[in-house]
């Protein structure tokens, strides 16, 4: 096990998951989000952006420690769109600090690293929640989806809202951090944010999970879907996960599977907890930091 001291700074929450799974599995890292913004005894200071601007690791590197700027999921284009290009590049390419992307799958990091003005390298996230997931019950004519959040929202529930026009007979469930009072068809439910015990219910009977993105770098929701064996429409590729190029497509899919309801095979739920545990989150996290030094 390599001996470095790794601290995590910025967003609370994913600090203290990042910092517990790693310290977890035999490293030393800790989570200083809340007690100071240089993480003093950390040789490697992860700075877990919310587009601040990066005075965390600018003060870090003028301390000598090395700087992980640390985006997730693609929060990164959150912040390049608001900056002018001039600050973006003052932030972003500050000598020795090394851009990361957290996200789940390859394919998904290209396709944000395309949009991107600088390089960067790409990280995991995990968490063992995946493997105590129940398996879904019996599918109704529910289609749950997420419309995401920041600058994918409206185009997530646009592409919804056209799928929907041609599955009259079923009920899109929409998850979503918009306004739940907007005007839609009749088969078209707006859920807004839910907490963990609704969520639940939602996931318990649906048909199928429906995720319209352009830029999803962390989807989370797709992992649980996939835990609980239930079938995923994804506009990103990844195992087990069908894949579309048009809301019309869309609609194809979900029309054939409401005509013939199933549940995914256990290899589905299989791949999530093998790929997106703690242990083998730990072991890239480690050999990226024998890189790093």
């Amino acid at each position: 096990m390599i001996n470095v001291r790794i601290g995590f700074v910025g967003l609370p929450r994913l600090c203290r998951a990042l910092a517990n799974q790693l310290s977890n599995n035999g490293l030393d890292a800790q989570d200083y989000s809340c007690k100071t913004t240089l993480a003093p005894d950390a040789d490697i200071v992860h700075e877990v952006y919310a587009g601040s601007g990066g005075p965390i690791a600018l003060t870090a590197k003028l301390a000598g420690k090395k700087v992980v700027r640390h985006w997730i999921g693609s929060d990164v284009l959150e912040y390049t769109d608001r900056r002018p290009p001039r600050l973006q590049m003052r932030v972003l390419k500050l000598p020795g600090a090394l851009n990361a992307l957290t996200t789940v799958n390859a394919s998904i990091w290209n396709n944000l690293q395309s949009e991107l003005p600088f390089a960067s390298k790409v990280l995991p996230i995990a968490t063992e929640e995946y493997a105590k997931a129940k398996p879904a019950g019996k599918p109704s004519n529910k289609v749950l989806c997420y419309s995401g959040g920041g600058r994918e929202w409206k185009y997530g529930l646009d592409y919804i809202l056209q799928t929907a026009s041609k599955c009259p007979q079923l009920e899109f469930r929409v998850l979503s951090c918009i306004d739940t009072r907007l005007d839609v068809p009749s088969n078209v439910n707006l859920l807004g944010r839910v907490d963990a015990v609704k969520l639940e219910e939602e996931y318990a009977n649906c048909l199928a999970l429906y995720r319209p993105s352009r830029h999803d770098g962390l989807p989370g929701m797709v992992l649980e879907a996939l835990a609980r064996q239930i079938p995923v429409l994804y506009s990103q590729e990844l195992p087990h996960c069908a894949l579309y190029a048009s809301p019309e497509q869309a609609a194809e899919w979900l029309n054939e599977l409401a005509d013939n309801p199933r549940r995914l095979p256990l290899k589905a739920r299989d791949w999530v907890v093998e790929n997106f545990s703690t242990r083998k989150l730990a072991k890239q996290y480690e050999t990226f930091y024998e890189e790093l030094l």
